[in-house]
């Protein structure tokens, strides 16, 4: 009886020292520098191929010189948002951007490693593509460094491993563009495939965009040796009569016989350096005079529109909500 006794008394003393046990340093509050992961919305998935591990590994990108490069997930998402957008844009719109890039080079990554390439994606990285390091950057900016770094930083980090997946659980081709010309463009008609999440909607803040309408103009010689480029064995012939070109719904040119030749939208575009697919051309004396409107390819989400939607009040999951339709924010906070 009294053993029995003296081994609850030891069990019940032993207890009692448990709490403080846990207020030592292994059971301490965490620094301000590790924030618990947070789930953002109920019911939204971690896409397959993209868990948390993958998500804070490094990007491997085969460099202009051959070397393959190595960046942390975080550092690259904030050289990658630098090279997209400056530090002006609102920080909505900032997020947003962040959110998809990451999406399109985790896909990017995740086709790699089915592939069993050694790299995700090759890029002049040191020549400033898709990424600017903190150096370049300091050229860029100048004295604005500090302030469009921390800005940068902090918009990154409110949102670093989010990801963006169709109803389906996987990652959606998150395109992205500078200017639409008031609506986007289903990708069906630019990519040559229908794809989830990628279909048109209407952006009609561009059309307060600078940048919404440009025009150029070639001469008859001109537009003869540009077109020369992508008109294979055709030898355009800058008298030949235009004719009504083929459009998608959103407006850009599909094909269109120009100069005598057929020639897609997009070759016309790379051709002549043109903002964008989407255009009209008129004949004006012995030249060839180009109206555009908006800035890019058209498929995704529109920078400066998600821009304008920040402004009005729209916060990043607004704005990927109208870019890409039917898609889903998935993922967890890592920082």
């Amino acid at each position: 009886m009294l053993k029995r006794l003296f081994a609850a008394v030891i069990l019940f003393m032993i207890m009692l020292a448990l709490p403080l046990i846990a207020l030592s340093d292994g059971g301490k509050e965490p620094s301000a520098e590790v924030r618990p992961a947070q789930e953002i919305e109920e019911n939204e998935a971690t896409p397959e191929g993209a868990d948390a591990e993958s998500r804070t590994e490094v990007f491997c990108i085969k460099d202009g010189d051959g070397s393959i490069r190595e960046i942390p997930d975080r550092e690259f998402c904030i050289g990658a948002l630098a090279y997209e957008l400056a530090p002006s844009y609102e920080t909505e719109a900032l997020k947003a951007q962040t959110v998809a890039l990451y999406t399109h080079f985790c896909r990017l990554r995740n086709a790699a490693r089915e592939s069993g390439r050694e790299y995700e994606f090759e890029a002049d990285i040191s020549g400033g593509e898709y990424y600017l390091d903190r150096e370049m950057l300091k050229k860029r900016w100048g004295t604005a460094f500090d302030e469009g770094i921390k800005k940068t930083e902090e918009a990154v980090d409110s949102v670093f491993g989010l990801l963006l997946t169709d109803g389906g659980g996987e990652l959606v081709d998150a395109a992205y563009f500078a200017v639409s010309s008031g609506r986007t463009e289903d990708a069906q008609y630019i990519f040559g495939k229908k794809t989830p999440c990628l279909e048109a909607v209407p952006s009609p803040w561009d059309e307060l965009s600078p940048y919404y309408k440009s025009t150029a103009e070639f001469t008859d010689e001109e537009i003869v040796r540009k077109l020369s480029a992508v008109s294979g064995d055709a030898a355009p012939d800058a008298d030949a009569e235009l004719t009504e070109p083929e459009r998608t719904p959103s407006g850009s040119v599909i094909k269109m016989t120009i100069c005598g030749t057929e020639l897609s939208g997009a070759d016309i575009r790379r051709a002549l350096g043109l903002r964008s697919a989407n255009f009209e051309v008129r004949r004006s004396g012995g030249s060839y005079i180009f109206t555009v409107y908006g800035y890019g390819h058209g498929v995704g989400m529109s920078q400066n529109g998600a821009n304008e939607m920040a402004k009005q009040g729209a916060d990043f999951r607004e704005i990927l909500r109208h870019y890409y339709k039917g898609s889903i924010i998935s993922g967890t906070l890592l920082l």
